[in-house]
């Protein structure tokens, strides 16, 4: 992936595409608009080549715009978008910081399972790399939003483009969540939201991965000052 990839990098960087790529992000089809998001997704996915060139010439911004796009699809991979240029490294965390509403926007239950899973993947990868935006997502509501996404019902596989695997919106939202632990300041809003609670209702559910994620919060929570409440 990296060499293939790699070869390709500099002769893009070179192409003078970038002028081209703003204005189609308001072109009128949603479907060109889509591929626009799954381009710069596609950009960002193995390396932070991009990272500098895409906030130089102001592609942040129509971006993140485009989580509110009337297209689902367009919605789906700008979220897409963003949780790749928020993984590799904080370098676009400040440009990044106004996606954080319109990300949470994208939980809600009317969105498409996979619009709310890169949502939720999204929202993990802006803490992956530095604390540096843990007081916008707490402003932003996004912990609470993650956690009550974590307790919605899994869909399945083939049910309305439902998956039941590492990567429905459940099993992402937890380990965002897992992520978000790694802060103080939002380990203690998670407390103080009722995250174990919240991990006490969900302990009892047998999905491998799900118990996986829900120990790598309690281990974190652990870490610091916030022992486990006893439910007994």
């Amino acid at each position: 992936q990296g060499g293939g990839g790699f070869n390709t990098y500099e002769p893009i960087a070179r192409a003078g595409i970038y002028g081209h790529i703003k204005r189609l992000f308001s072109h009128g089809e949603g479907a060109v608009r889509s591929r626009v998001c799954n381009l710069i997704g596609n950009m960002c996915r193995h390396s932070a080549f991009f990272y500098n060139a895409l906030d130089r010439h102001g592609l942040i911004q129509p971006l993140i715009q485009r989580c509110s796009d009337p297209d689902k699809t367009t919605r789906k991979f700008a979220c897409f978008a963003i949780g790749n240029a928020g993984f590799h490294s904080a370098a676009l965390y400040e440009a990044l910081r106004p996606c954080v509403a319109p990300l949470v926007a994208l939980l809600r239950p009317e969105e498409e399972e996979k619009t709310r899973a890169n949502a939720a993947g999204a929202l993990g990868n802006l803490v992956r790399n530095s604390s540096q935006l843990c007081g916008e997502l707490i402003k932003s509501g996004a912990l609470q939003a993650l956690l009550a996404t974590a307790q919605m019902p899994e869909q399945r596989s083939g049910s309305g483009g439902g998956v039941s695997d590492g990567s429905s919106p459940v099993k992402i939202a937890l380990f965002s969540l897992g992520n978000m632990c790694a802060y103080r300041e939002c380990k203690e809003e998670l407390i103080s939201l009722g995250v174990w609670d919240v991990i006490h209702r969900l302990s009892s559910n047998p999905d491998p991965v799900q118990q996986k994620y829900l120990i790598r919060i309690q281990n974190k929570l652990q870490g610091g000052s916030a022992p486990a409440p006893s439910y007994r």
